[in-house]
């Protein structure tokens, strides 16, 4: 970058917001999110979709993305929201799901009235805007990690709310969020095949070419920025023993390296600035406390550095199978009365 060049220093700072990089298994799973939605404009009936993958794998992403191609707008016959996007909180309640999806369609009055009235009012509020689609997004919080337990009250309302409505529904989390459909039957039968996105394998060579070719693209879009090569061997695979393979941490780690060179006001990032940006958004603790971006780092194909990186941001399925409280009567789960 020319010296006399005026550098807009905010919109450097969010270039990784800014940056989206496809790969095969997160098309895929965009792609079966395309169907799902078709398949609800074709009223073939309610169809649930599972998309599950490992903390900071770009799950979410999907959902922006795919709400990205039909956003909410406005007709003569008033608004549009062919697609609704909710996070999940954690520990849902029945009244707690239907009012922050009442909030997530702009209902000024989302927090007034019994759980049976909202849910009527939900009910009608997703057939006026026109929904099609709604992605819960976060769904393993319908387990309860500290009891193991699943909230079997809010899934039921779930089921019933998506067969009264015959919206399709897409929900994404981390795996042990699949104990929720896998125990209710009436749910499970809705649900396609789970699909997952994949942490990238450096032991496998299509997906180790996959990653190196994503890096590249990555790399290309840091332009604007003086960076290391990061798709060389070495460079490559220093990336990967600080992601795991998981996009979430690249991203992480580069944001915060341009984070620091543009609080100095350069556009300068070397291999000791991602090392920094390493320990500010990582930490240590693996590789027996060395920073895979420090320049002793044995940057070699060893089997530990590569089994140890797998172990990133993994998850722990609880130990006890999970149960359901008890239901309380239907009327309650479904609104009528």
């Amino acid at each position: 970058m020319k010296a006399d060049t005026i550098i807009n220093w905010k919109e450097l700072r969010s270039t990784m917001n800014q940056i989206l990089i496809h790969h095969e298994s997160f098309d895929y799973a965009l792609n079966m999110v395309r169907q799902c939605f078709a398949g609800a404009d074709a009223g073939s009936g309610p169809v649930g979709l599972s998309i599950t993958c490992a903390a900071r794998s770009g799950k979410s992403e999907v959902a922006i993305q795919f709400r990205a191609e039909y956003p909410e707008s406005r007709d003569e016959g008033g608004r549009r929201i062919p697609v609704l996007y909710y996070k999940v909180p954690s520990k849902p309640t029945v009244k707690g799901l239907a009012e922050g999806l009442l909030q997530a369609l702009g209902d000024p009055k989302s927090d007034r009235g019994t759980e049976i009235a909202k849910t009527r009012r939900l009910k009608l509020l997703l057939r006026e805007v026109g929904t099609l689609l709604l992605i819960l997004d976060e769904f393993q919080h319908f387990v309860d990690k500290t009891s193991e337990r699943i909230q079997m009250e809010a899934a039921d309302w779930l089921k019933v709310l998506i067969d009264d409505t015959g919206i399709n529904l897409v929900v994404i989390g981390l795996p042990y969020g699949l104990q929720v459909i896998r125990q209710n039957e009436q749910l499970r039968g809705r649900f396609l095949s789970n699909v997952e996105i994949k942490r990238f394998d450096w032991k496998d060579n299509d997906e180790r070419k996959e990653f190196i070719r994503v890096i590249t693209k990555l790399h290309q879009e840091l332009s604007a920025f003086d960076i290391p090569v990061l798709h060389t061997d070495e460079m490559a695979f220093r990336i990967y023993c600080a992601s795991g393979g998981l996009m979430g941490y690249i991203v992480k780690i580069l944001r915060q390296a341009i984070w620091n060179a543009a609080d100095r006001k350069t556009t300068r990032i070397t291999l000791e600035d991602l090392e920094i940006a390493y320990l500010q958004t990582v930490g240590v603790g693996r590789f027996d406390g060395q920073n895979p971006f420090a320049v002793g780092f044995m940057a070699t194909n060893h089997d530990a550095l590569v089994s140890e990186a797998k172990q990133f941001g993994m998850w722990t399925e609880p130990v006890r199978e999970a149960t359901s409280k008890s239901k309380k009567n239907s009327s309650k789960l479904d609104g009528r009365v």
